[in-house]
């Protein structure tokens, strides 16, 4: 009896083609001849009163958004300071390095006080005798590096002091 009601009725074949199944399961017949569903159709449900975001989660989220990148800007900045810094450290190693390398080529008693420039740095040494076997020699560099008592700033006249000693051979 369904199946001739379904077939009759363009509204109900409608709602059989749209839920797939014409053995009534959640239709029942009413005395009128319609066919009712038990679940609600999509034109009878209530609108919804929320369509996307409001001001406020539109501005939250800017800034939100606002501070994170301030955030990675100023990590930057401080990245970048602390990788120039480290280089003129490298550099100005090196330079100690090469000064103690030529230093020690010396024959004992030819090394005396003196100066010379190695890339960026100036360097001044002055020798000590410490005893009849033995040296002191001190190295000061001036050149650019980390400089400034509190936060490690880029001083271009920054000063580092090195000691070592040279023994008689």
């Amino acid at each position: 009896m369904l199946r001739k009601f379904v077939a009759a009725d363009p509204v109900a074949r409608r709602i059989v083609r749209l839920t797939g199944s014409d053995a009534g399961a959640n239709h029942t017949m009413e005395e009128a001849g319609t066919m009712t569903s038990s679940r609600p159709r999509a034109q009878d449900a209530p609108p919804t009163s929320r369509a996307g975001f409001s001001m406020v989660e539109v501005v939250v989220s800017l800034v939100l958004l606002t501070v994170g990148v301030l955030g990675l800007g100023g990590t930057t900045a401080h990245v970048v300071r602390q990788i120039t810094l480290s280089d003129l450290m490298t550099e100005r190693s090196a330079a100690f390095q090469t000064t103690i390398d030529r230093l020690q080529s010396l024959p004992y008693d030819s090394v005396d006080s003196g100066a010379d420039s190695v890339g960026i740095f100036d360097i001044v040494w002055t020798s000590v005798p410490d005893g009849p076997q033995n040296k002191i020699v001190t190295i000061v560099t001036t050149g650019p590096g980390l400089g400034g008592p509190g936060f490690p700033t880029n001083d271009p006249a920054a000063v580092d002091t090195f000691q070592f000693r040279i023994l008689r051979r």
